[in-house]
């Protein structure tokens, strides 16, 4: 699964696909966590849009809003299958930029944080699905909600869990937003753990687990008290 990551890198973002954030509407967050308003790129009449959508998935069918924390996460074994993904997946991709995501280790009675990165702290894109919900009982509360999709954990991440976001290498993210692409079985290529020898991981501040805590500080290596390694 993915219930945690972080987004710092805005001017990156914009050199790297040429869109911003939604100027004043958003800050450094090294800390996201379900339920907050996160940046999200997709594409509408083939140009590159940056809005800001709660993650946490709302099908334009959902009858109200309870739902949307489970849904932060879509496997992407299933979604062809199930109702409130698969016509998402053929017309709703998108991207959701990030520079790090964490998993939690089991160590006795306690978890630690691992973070995870792509070469080095660069920036990378989640692959990931959208909707717009219209609040059944109050017409004028319209949300744009997101989605990330996981996958089964590369060499990397299976040591600490059995699912990973799904990121996006480089060459195919702008691909994966493709309006043309519809065909169920070419979308599945992209459904395909990163590699891991582009990855790296490190023990982090035991302060990210709580979803108020957002500082840079949260980022950097953490040395836990008789720490052993992930390697």
């Amino acid at each position: 699964m993915c219930g945690r990551y972080s987004f710092a890198q805005e001017e990156a973002l914009a050199k790297r696909i040429k869109v911003k954030v939604p100027a004043g509407k958003w800050r450094a967050d090294y800390n996201v966590s379900p339920m907050k308003q996160v940046p999200v790129v997709r594409k509408i009449n083939q140009a590159l849009h940056c809005d800001l959508m709660q993650w946490g998935l709302l099908p334009a069918f959902s009858g109200d809003e309870k739902s949307a924390v489970k849904m932060m996460n879509a496997r992407s074994e299933t979604l062809g299958e199930k109702p409130a993904f698969r016509n998402l997946i053929q017309a709703n991709r998108c991207l959701i930029p990030a520079d790090g995501f964490y998993e939690f280790e089991k160590h006795g009675k306690t978890k630690r944080p691992v973070r995870y990165e792509v070469n080095g702290t660069e920036l990378f894109f989640f692959a990931g699905l959208y909707s717009l919900w219209t609040n059944p009982s109050n017409p004028n509360d319209r949300r744009l909600t997101c989605t990330v999709i996981t996958t089964e954990p590369n060499s990397l991440v299976s040591k600490v869990h059995d699912r990973m976001p799904l990121i996006l290498p480089p060459e195919t993210e702008i691909s994966w937003l493709d309006e043309n692409l519809k065909d169920y079985q070419s979308i599945r290529s992209f459904l395909v753990p990163f590699p891991a020898e582009r990855m790296r991981s490190f023990y982090v501040h035991p302060d990210i687990n709580k979803t108020s805590c957002n500082a840079p500080e949260l980022i950097q290596p953490y040395h836990y008290p008789e720490e052993w390694t992930l390697f």
